[in-house]
């Protein structure tokens, strides 16, 4: 199906803690389709018709990373305009938790790699600057609605990370 771009997207994201101490999280190595740089993110993608959020963000841990998460709660949502896609969406952004599966790469074409490591480290990353938020949103425990009342225009590349994220 091709994406009306009269219509937002919407997409889902999730926090895999490895265990309940949620020391360590599931990052993804892979590369900004722009400018081929590498960059990390957490498994997600776009909702499918016909699914519910929470199998959505299911799916997508499994089809990106091949792993089984449970636990998922709600984390907060984003909405956000892609200039490089001229397209408005929203993002539903969830924590969840390691169920079984070793992480691997299951699409070659997006992640070069998948591994575990500490907010900190994730932080210190390149990484996508909605996931840089997700994180820091995880290791603060607040879960409520964001919005840009004038949707403003979010840069998509990665950035050098910054002090107080």
């Amino acid at each position: 199906m091709i994406p009306d771009p009269q219509k937002p997207g919407v997409g889902v994201a999730a926090v895999i803690w490895q265990d309940e101490r949620r020391e360590r999280l599931l990052l993804g190595l892979g590369h900004d389709p722009a400018t081929r740089d590498s960059i990390y993110a957490m498994p997600g993608g776009h909702w499918d018709p016909g699914e519910s959020l929470m199998e959505a963000v299911q799916r997508e841990a499994r089809e990106e990373a091949g792993v089984a998460i449970d636990r998922v709660t709600f984390l907060c949502a984003f909405d956000f305009f892609r200039a490089d896609k001229q397209r408005s969406y929203v993002s539903i952004w969830f924590q969840s938790y390691w169920a079984g599966g070793e992480p691997q790469v299951m699409e070659a074409a997006n992640k070069r790699s998948w591994g575990w490591c500490t907010p900190m480290e994730a932080l210190a990353l390149p990484l996508w600057e909605l996931d840089r938020v997700l994180i820091a949103r995880a290791m603060s425990g607040v879960e409520r609605f964001e919005t840009n009342p004038a949707l403003v225009t979010v840069d998509m590349r990665p950035r050098t990370p910054t002090v107080g994220v």
